[in-house]
């Protein structure tokens, strides 16, 4: 990586359950990084599109399709939780979806709005935010601007925002990116402005911004699989300014700024109740984490599991499996400061994660009989490092399956012993996003938060303003922090 004023260096993964921490955190300057330049106007930014169609009939992004799986009461955990309503019995249901009714179609969206009736394009100045600007280059500013919101987009001042290690992969080029580009994708905050499409979200809302940008209208929304609507990836805008420059969003989110705008179908609301730092969280970490178990792996009650990498998505697969009734969680890591964390979210047993830790691993669950025989139901890699996958493989007994959740660098590549899965029905899946249904997901969890059986506070490890970003960053390289979040108080 070529030097500049501000790096991130990463070192190469290894075969263990973590990132090495003997990366080098970005160094955050809080100035601006060149002169400002004047900034182009909307008719210089687009050419003008064709008259804008009346107004598109509304869609409702439907998130039926699955019911909720049965939830093992747990005992809450020992810290205050005052602020939390008591808990309900182990037999109330856990609430369905929440349909966020009539939110319209996308293809009526900025190119048009822009050049239609309702005005030039208009952008909120002076906002702050994180933006990096290339070869681990980051600036904490107050000058970025972000435009306003069109028919079906809401726009979001957040209030709180997780630092997630996928944020560091775009810093230190794990996950390449093109800038300027503003970061951030674990937010949470109240609704200021919604397009004149859009129902079911209005200001004053309190909302966790979901990263999931899907249509709301194809077959895989209709049956409430978004995570599989052809539309929901690869959603890079540039709806932000950064000195007069156009800059992209991340994740189609970009939380790490005061004001978003995003698809009205990413604004879920949840309750008030829930502390924003604490509800940040659902958007990424938690929703990948406890929908692995939930929606794509459906553990039943009685099963076992290992988990490895015990960080901010770890710990939340490591909570579901509690939730769920699995019989023995074994917790694997690294760093060994991560036991005490993972058995107060439910781990029966930790392995420190080493040369031999899949036969360790193995030893905890014998059984008779030869061909690989023993070992786990369940095998949740959460590393995204490919010889931790295979080691996850490995793990398995007869008919086990190894869900892969972790995001390794693109093109890499995984082997396995091809008969070692064939011969005794072991199995790999992907997991996107926690096959999340966002507005069905986001309320239960909230739900199950407030109900004291699923712990958010407890994966807070630290908080910081914006202006001390960096301090979060050397935590999360260091190993020290489950999830540090950012603040714009």
């Amino acid at each position: 990586m070529p030097e500049s004023a501000i790096t991130t260096t990463s070192t190469a993964p290894t075969a263990t359950a973590t990132q090495s921490s003997s990366s080098q955190p970005p160094t955050v300057v809080d100035e601006r990084s060149e002169p400002c330049r004047k900034p182009q106007t909307a008719a210089d930014a687009m050419t003008p599109s064709a008259t804008m169609q009346a107004t598109a009939a509304a869609a409702t992004a439907s998130t039926l399709g699955r019911t909720a799986p049965r939830i093992a009461p747990s005992p809450p955990p020992s810290p205050d939780r005052s602020h939390r309503r008591p808990r309900l019995p182990p037999q109330i249901a856990v609430p369905g979806p929440r349909i966020p009714g009539n939110i319209g179609p996308r293809s009526v969206g900025y190119a048009e709005w822009q050049d239609s009736e309702l005005g030039a394009v208009k952008y909120v100045p002076g906002m702050r935010g994180i933006v990096h600007l290339g070869e681990g280059e980051v600036v904490v500013t107050d000058d970025l601007e972000v435009r306003e919101p069109g028919p079906t987009e809401v726009a979001v001042r957040l209030v709180a925002a997780g630092v997630c290690h996928s944020d560091l992969s775009v810093l230190d080029g794990t996950i390449p990116f093109p800038t300027p580009v503003v970061c951030g994708h674990e937010g949470a905050g109240i609704v200021e402005e919604v397009g004149v499409a859009v129902r079911g979200v209005v200001p004053g809302d309190h909302v966790v911004v979901s990263t999931l940008a899907n249509c709301g209208r194809c077959a895989a929304c209709n049956s409430g699989r978004p995570t599989h609507c052809r539309a929901s990836i690869g959603n890079i805008t540039q709806p932000f300014t950064f000195q007069g420059r156009p800059a992209y969003n991340f994740a189609a989110t970009s939380s790490f700024a005061e004001r978003i705008v995003v698809d009205a179908v990413q604004a879920v609301p949840i309750s008030a109740e829930v502390p924003f730092t604490s509800a940040c969280l659902i958007a990424c970490g938690v929703i990948t984490g406890v929908g692995a178990v939930l929606n794509r792996a459906r553990v039943k009650t009685g099963e076992t599991a290992v988990v490895y990498g015990v960080g901010g998505v770890g710990l939340n697969v490591v909570q579901a499996l509690r939730l769920v009734g699995a019989s023995r969680i074994v917790a694997v890591d690294a760093n060994p400061a991560k036991e005490a964390l993972a058995r107060q979210f439910g781990a029966t047993d930790f392995v420190l994660a080493g040369p031999d830790t899949t036969e360790a691993v193995r030893a905890l669950f014998p059984a008779p009989g030869t061909h690989f025989a023993g070992g786990v139901d369940w095998a949740f890699e959460c590393t995204g490092i490919p010889a931790v996958l295979n080691e996850s493989i490995e793990a398995l007994d007869w008919g086990g399956t190894a869900v892969a959740i972790g995001v390794p660098p693109p093109g890499a590549e995984v082997s396995a012993v091809i008969t070692r899965l064939t011969q005794v029905d072991r199995g790999v899946i992907g997991c996107r996003y926690g096959s999340a249904r966002p507005h069905a997901d986001f309320p239960m969890i909230a739900a199950l938060y407030l109900d004291g059986r699923l712990m958010l506070d407890e994966l807070v490890s630290a908080t910081a303003p914006l202006a001390e970003f960096d301090t979060i960053v050397a935590g999360l390289h260091a190993g020290r922090l489950a999830r540090g979040v950012l603040t714009f108080s």
